[in-house]
């Protein structure tokens, strides 16, 4: 399963749409508001993976606010970075940690 609003579907494109949608990595892209604008298929099968389906899918689909999905004092770090981003034209890359109670996790997020 793969969400990409029409607008945005352009945008998208320049990166490779098919080459997004066949990796494992989780990918969204975002309007300049914050509003997710397109989720890929890794998306959907991480949060199935890992019991957030279907209240991902239901709350946080096309047009939903990523910031507020976000623990509040991490809001203003992922404003700032993706607003820096957008300004300066280059990609923001960022490693965190996001292990489960039995599996760590550490990823690259740009």
């Amino acid at each position: 399963m793969t969400l990409c609003d029409t607008g945005f579907e352009p945008l998208v494109c320049r990166f490779g749409l098919e080459e997004l949608e066949a990796s494992s990595s989780i990918t969204y892209g975002l309007w300049a508001d914050f509003r997710l604008a397109y989720l890929s298929r890794a998306w959907f099968e991480f949060a199935a993976a890992n019991g957030g389906e279907p209240e991902i899918s239901e709350q946080w689909g096309l047009g939903s606010d990523l910031l507020a999905a976000l623990a509040a004092p991490l809001r203003e770090f992922y404003r700032t970075a993706y607003l820096g981003a957008l300004a300066s034209g280059k990609p923001w890359e960022h490693d965190f940690e996001c292990s489960s109670a039995i599996l760590y996790r550490k990823y690259r997020q740009t």
